[in-house]
């Protein structure tokens, strides 16, 4: 069984995005987005993404929160990365994602 992020539609109605131990990678995200349109189809959900790190912060992993069936599901991003690499890697990636969406990254799910 291949392993992949745990995704679920919160009573609050947030989009919940577990990596676990997961490294954050193009094709996880494209898994992702597909589990998002099922658990909300044509409804713009905030997101909370929680993980270790991207395996590598490149073009396609930055421009990926700006592709249009990415933004026709999503209201708000917020990140949270688990640790200390992960934080380092986001803040790289906040200056240079162009979301179309408010996008911030949080130490803690309490903060986001």
């Amino acid at each position: 069984m291949i392993e992949r992020p745990r995704v679920t539609l919160e009573e609050n109605g947030i989009i919940l995005i577990d990596f676990g131990s997961l490294m954050v990678t193009l094709e996880l995200l494209r898994d992702v987005l597909q589990q998002h349109r099922i658990l909300a189809p044509m409804k713009k959900s905030k997101v909370l993404m929680v993980g270790q790190a991207a395996t590598k912060v490149d073009t396609d992993l930055i421009k990926f929160g700006a592709r249009e069936d990415v933004a026709d599901l999503t209201s708000a991003l917020a990140i949270v990365p688990l640790n200390k690499v992960g934080r380092v890697l986001a803040n790289l990636f906040m200056p240079l994602q162009r979301n179309p969406y408010p996008t911030r990254a949080f130490d803690t799910v309490e903060d986001a």
